[in-house]
């Protein structure tokens, strides 16, 4: 966090000049509570966002990220679904940035465990246009997050090999690691899947396989039909996945 503190001084003549410059386009000088009207303006502000999100300039990716989504929320574009908009965008730019090789960062379950803090600094931020504890607190979050996700992407792994050992106990015909990586594409597979990514060369035999890995417990066939196919669970990858992971092991 000591980085991260020195990164924003290194920073600040453009933290304090990019939200002069947006408040005063998006708000006239005045502070407020509630999102911008009107489509044309909600357009403009999203197109001034997204140009200053794409150049090129000294300001940390992450800073970037932080400022973008406290940005893109006080638009608030969307009747619904701003929130989910405003996290995944984060990740995607920093994939863009390639700080992230994958969208494996999940910022939602860190938000809604510091929920009344996020809410809190954005308005705090709407009211005085200091940005510092509010990005103080973001770097923060995708900290933590960072630590949770490779926590998880381990927890992952450790998974795809006990089912790696077990699918040479029951098959080792069957067995290949293209088989491994289907199973731990989604919690949920469809026999087309194996069909598709050439594991199985025919419907009949990607059944075959998903119904002999339900037999050995591997997976677990779906209740609900869907689209008329039957899903198989992928319970370990599911556990690995939604698993709580403490921090402070």
């Amino acid at each position: 966090m000591k980085k991260c503190a020195q990164l924003l001084e290194a920073n600040l003549y453009e933290l304090e000049k990019f939200p002069e410059r947006l408040f005063l386009s998006l708000l006239q000088g005045k502070s407020f509570t509630h999102p911008p009207d009107g489509e044309k303006l909600i357009r403009d502000l999203l197109d001034n966002l997204f140009k200053w999100m794409n150049n090129e300039d000294e300001v940390h990716p992450i800073i970037k990220a932080a400022i973008a989504h406290y940005q893109f929320e006080s638009i608030h574009p969307f009747t619904d679904g701003n929130g989910r908009t405003g996290r995944i965008m984060v990740v995607l730019y920093l994939v863009e940035q390639k700080l992230l090789d994958a969208p494996v960062l999940f910022l939602s379950g860190e938000i809604l465990r510091n929920r009344e803090s996020y809410y809190s600094l954005l308005q705090k931020t709407h009211e005085t246009n200091d940005f510092f504890p509010y990005l103080m607190w973001f770097i923060g979050l995708i900290h933590t997050a960072s630590l949770r996700s490779t926590t998880r992407a381990l927890k992952v792994r450790v998974a795809m090999q006990e089912v790696k050992n077990k699918i040479r106990e029951i098959d080792i015909n069957m067995y290949s690691q293209d088989l491994v990586n289907v199973l731990f594409r989604s919690p949920i597979i469809f026999a087309n899947h194996l069909v598709h990514f050439g594991v199985a060369g025919s419907t009949s035999t990607a059944h075959a396989y998903l119904k002999k890995l339900e037999s050995s417990g591997l997976l677990i066939r779906s209740s609900r039909r869907y689209n008329r196919k039957t899903g198989y669970i992928n319970n370990h990858l599911l556990n690995a996945l939604s698993g709580e992971i403490d921090l402070s092991e």
